[in-house]
C-alpha cells in the first residue's frame, strides 16, 4: 500500500502521533488509511492488551477491544485522532474526507462514531 499519508506529532495536545496528508484531498475523497478489503483489527480481551497499547484500541462490550493485529506494524488508520470538528469520517467502505483537506493537514475523526460503551470513553470525547 503506497499511501499519501505520514505519521508525525499530532496537532492535538497530548495526543501523541497523528495522520497527516501529503497531498490535497477534495471533500468526499476516499482516504486509503488501510488496504481495501483487509481487516486490520482483531478483537482481544482487555487483560491480553499491554496497558501502554490500550489507547490504540476501540472498546466494545464485556472488556473486549478491537485492536491492531500487530502493534509493531500498524496501518495509518490506528493513528487517527479525535476532533469535535472532524474533517473525515468512517463510512461502510472506509474513510472519506468531509471537507477539503490540504497537504500538511492532520486527518481528524469523531471517535463517537465507534459507539464505544460510555464508561470506556475517554473524557475528551464523551457527549
Amino acid at each position: 500500500m503506497n499511501t499519501p499519508f505520514e505519521i508525525k506529532t499530532s496537532t492535538i495536545p497530548e495526543a501523541g502521533s497523528g495522520v497527516f496528508v501529503l497531498q490535497d484531498f477534495e471533500a468526499d475523497s476516499f482516504l486509503e488509511l488501510k488496504p481495501r478489503g483487509k481487516t486490520v483489527g482483531v478483537d482481544r480481551h482487555e487483560n491480553d492488551i499491554p496497558p501502554e497499547y490500550l489507547h490504540y484500541c476501540i472498546a466494545r462490550e464485556n472488556d473486549i477491544w478491537t485492536c491492531p493485529r500487530d502493534f509493531d506494524d500498524m496501518e495509518p488508520v490506528w493513528y487517527l485522532n479525535h476532533s469535535d470538528a472532524p474533517n473525515a469520517e468512517l463510512r461502510s467502505d472506509g474513510y472519506y474526507s468531509l471537507i477539503p483537506i490540504r497537504s500538511g493537514e492532520e486527518v481528524l475523526i469523531d471517535y463517537n462514531q465507534f459507539d464505544e460503551p460510555d464508561e470506556k470513553k475517554e473524557m475528551f470525547y464523551r457527549k
